[in-house]
């Protein structure tokens, strides 16, 4: 069995400044071009996610809880200081950028103008990009020696898991073809979405409505559908 201590998110913070609390997050968009890139120079695409990576944040404000359940000392007025951030604080999203963009920062990556949550290093051995969905990270570099040469050096900052070449993210199930084209698909998805409305065995039909139908705005006098 495996458990977490996790914030309430209604903590009372009265008269103290979270700070910042912003963290970027990737976009579907440089994704989109990232892999674009990589299909049209043949790159290797790999992916790692690191483990409970809000736990790696450190925390710049002073914050004390109470005992968590199944955990009292002797003395019941005692509280714990939290140094490190942990899951349901406000700024515990905040807390695990700043420390991403720190250890990245001394592995030579800096972060795109036109995107904070993707980092490219370039050197004399070549170029790497990283682009990170908060604790989700797609590699690519048109030397995979570099590629697994900065999932080792992730790893020494960070427990990590490689999970090889890319195959979901975002959601978006992540394929190549043999010419090294890419394919993103939702098929997953989609079908878990049908098991949950109970639909998975349902007859499919090209168009949700009869052939031939015409569908036109309603008109000022016309009522519209209670339920569209």
């Amino acid at each position: 069995f495996k458990a977490r201590l996790v914030a309430k998110g209604y903590e009372q913070r009265a008269g103290i400044d979270y700070g910042e609390l912003f963290a970027p997050t990737s976009r579907f968009a440089s994704l989109r071009a990232l892999l674009a890139v990589a299909a049209a120079k043949g790159m290797p695409i790999h992916q790692l996610d690191v483990s409970t990576a809000f736990l790696n944040g450190e925390l710049e404000e002073e914050l004390w809880m109470q005992q968590p359940p199944g955990y009292e000392s002797k003395d019941p007025n005692q509280a714990c200081r939290l140094k490190r951030s942990i899951y349901g604080l406000k700024q515990a999203p905040r807390c695990w950028y700043v420390k991403l963009v720190a250890a990245l920062d001394k592995l030579g990556f800096k972060p795109s103008q036109a995107d904070p949550a993707l980092f490219i290093k370039k050197d004399e051995n070549g170029i790497v990009y990283l682009l990170v969905h908060v604790d989700d990270i797609v590699t690519t570099s048109d030397d995979v020696e570099l590629i697994k040469k900065v999932k080792a050096a992730v790893g020494e900052a960070f427990k990590i898991r490689d999970l090889g070449e890319a195959k979901v993210f975002l959601g978006m199930e992540i394929s190549r073809g043999e010419n090294g084209e890419v394919k993103l698909s939702q098929q997953k998805y989609i079908e878990e979405l049908l098991q949950r409305h109970q639909l998975a065995d349902a007859k499919p039909r090209s168009t949700p409505l009869p052939p031939g139908s015409k569908v036109l705005p309603a008109g000022d006098g016309e009522t519209e559908l209670v339920d569209s």
